[in-house]
């Protein structure tokens, strides 16, 4: 019968546990997918102080669909929650046409065409809490960002067009969870609560997104 002294067991649990250490991926993840933007609150309220012209009567309670990039880096400790950053840039384009005519002549009639473009860079710290051992996690997200978004304005008769431009900071939190089937592989759902940091609008919106990525 053989015997294995204490030592050597120790030095056997080291070697397995950095064998085990080294086949992980390091914590970057490169992903990309859909989000949506959501309005939370109805653009009337606005309309009560003086706000940009771009946000009186003009948002809509679904902005657009959205495509979306996120690069995360969780360094790849063996705690239970892990600290991280990511960086995340999304953006649509919301098409609205509407009607006008009067009840005088006909000839008066036009209709105005609004094209709203924006986009999203964000960045978020990210405490991420494992749930299973390298197969599901859980993050929260806290952070900011900058909110652009244009205005471009054009009617069906001799009128001429009109664009604006405006940025704005914001700041959000959301969570996510993220599924890992296989080492280099990974699936996040989640959403964030974003609000416009500014004395001149009041834009609150959720962005809920589904990303897939590699780990590396």
């Amino acid at each position: 019968m053989l015997f294995r002294s204490e030592k050597a067991d120790e030095n056997f649990g080291e070697s397995d546990s950095k064998s085990r250490k080294k086949h992980r991926a390091l914590g970057i993840d490169l992903k990309g997918g859909l989000g949506m933007t959501l309005n939370v609150f109805d653009s009337d309220i606005l309309s009560e102080k003086n706000y940009d012209m771009f946000f009186y009567d003009e948002l809509p309670s679904f902005l657009s669909f959205t495509p979306e990039f996120a690069l995360s880096i969780i360094p790849n400790f063996t705690w239970t929650f892990e600290p991280g950053l990511e960086v995340l840039l999304y953006g649509g384009a919301l098409e609205a046409v509407e009607k006008y005519s009067s009840e005088f002549s006909s000839s008066s009639s036009f209709e105005l065409q609004k094209t709203i473009p924006f986009e999203v860079l964000q960045a978020n710290l990210i405490l991420q809490i494992k749930l299973i051992e390298d197969k599901l996690v859980l993050n929260a997200k806290v952070g900011g960002g900058l909110f652009f978004v244009s205005l471009y304005t054009s009617y069906s008769e001799l009128r001429p067009s009109s664009e604006h431009h405006f940025v704005y900071p914001k700041v959000n939190a959301g969570l996510s969870f993220e599924w890992i089937p296989f080492k280099h592989l990974v699936f996040e759902l989640g959403t964030d609560y974003n609000i416009a940091v500014s004395n001149k609008v009041f834009l609150s919106y959720l962005s809920p997104y589904v990303l897939m990525g590699v780990r590396f």
